[in-house]
């Protein structure tokens, strides 16, 4: 059904929600060939448009994936024709190189409420609770559901390097030059992001080499959302509260690079209207640039000037972008290389009007994103 719509509802409305977050859920999988594809434009959503999206990889396609997800794959199967692809919002499915153009086309969609979510996690029993807060900006009657997704970034795993066993984390790449030119075939041309140069890697990529980022873990709620987690008359203004049941992680799974997604969803047409995501431990930076930076903002909330604290593991160029809540640029500044170590640099936001915004560092190693409010 590429490129097909799905059927939407029709709103009159004065209020808009404050904030609205386009959702891509990537079907993919190790075992697929041209999935390297989804993983570059996935990565470059996560730089380009950290504040205003919601990134979701959901591993399926084959008993043998490493992080198959049975219950959320089985859900993309009844949207996707084939791997890999993106679902954007759920009213559009295509190839992942439409990426893009698709969230252009969708930053604007009516969001129908804003969505904000606190995230508990217990560090002794590993059990994270989340809750969410749904504001309504219409009123609303109707079947609206939460679902709530946790993913993990830089997940790593083994594998003998030819993806030929169950639960190996080898990239199968049909990208590869080499082995294109060892098979009698023409190479697809040049592909490179997310960690890679794939034309110039091997096929498979040994899972060494490998981090997988957004991998959706678990979804609470099922592919539709949570049935009674919204009542089915909301007023416009009006507030309401949904705690999902405490999740336990997993040994392997690591804390400080996970996140919690909350989606509410259209359940008569499985359209997602907005969400919102939070990592599970807060330390101040935004993955996928976890370890490579940290970024601190004082004082905050600020009048005139802020103060960007800054430390880098490695040298880096960077630029700092100030967005607003809707994704706006506010500011730019290319700063050019910075050397490892702290740094400390004042900012000027005099000309910003009141209103809360997002500080975010961009490197070639990735993004850390810090909030304040002016």
């Amino acid at each position: 059904m590429s490129n097909d719509t799905i059927t939407a509802k029709i709103f009159t409305y004065d209020n808009v929600p404050d904030v609205h977050k386009v959702t891509v859920e990537e079907a993919t999988g190790t075992w697929c060939g041209w999935c390297p594809r989804g993983t570059v434009y996935m990565d470059s959503l996560s730089k380009v448009h950290p504040n205003t999206t919601v990134l979701i990889a959901v591993h399926g396609g084959s008993a043998s994936e490493p992080m198959l997800l049975s219950d959320y794959a089985s859900g993309m199967s009844s949207k996707i024709e084939g791997y890999p692809e993106v679902l954007v919002n759920r009213t559009y499915v295509n190839d992942p190189s439409s990426a893009f153009s698709l969230y252009n086309a969708h930053i604007n969609d009516f969001g129908l409420a804003d969505v904000g979510l606190a995230v508990n996690y217990n560090t002794s029993n590993r059990q994270a609770v989340t809750t969410a807060t749904i504001t309504s900006a219409v009123n609303i009657d109707g079947d609206y559901r939460l679902a709530c997704v946790y993913t993990e970034d830089d997940v790593t795993g083994t594998g003998n390097g030819t993806n030929t066993i169950t639960g190996d984390y080898d990239q199968v790449n049909y990208y590869s030059v080499a082995w294109n030119n060892a098979n009698g075939y023409t190479p697809p041309g040049p592909l490179s992001g997310g960690g890679h140069d794939w034309a110039a890697s091997a096929n498979p990529v040994p899972a060494t080499i490998m981090e997988y980022d957004f991998v959706a873990r678990v979804i609470q709620g099922g592919f539709i959302g949570q049935t009674g987690s919204l009542p089915s008359s909301m007023t416009a203004a009006g507030v309401y509260t949904y705690s999902f049941p405490a999740y336990t992680l997993p040994a392997n799974y690591d804390p400080e690079k996970m996140k919690a997604h909350i989606l509410l969803i259209d359940a008569t047409n499985g359209i997602i209207m907005n969400g919102n995501s939070m990592a599970l431990i807060t330390v101040g930076i935004s993955d996928p640039a976890s370890g490579k930076y940290s970024i601190s903002l004082s004082p905050n909330p600020a009048v005139d000037q802020i103060y960007v604290n800054l430390n880098f593991k490695d040298r880096d160029n960077v630029k700092l972008v100030i967005t607003d809540i809707l994704g706006k640029v506010c500011y730019s500044n290319d700063m050019g290389t910075i050397l490892s170590g702290e740094h400390r640099l004042p900012v000027d936001i005099s000309k910003l009007s009141s209103g809360t915004y997002f500080m975010t560092l961009v490197g070639n190693n990735g993004t850390a994103t810090s909030k304040f409010v002016k």
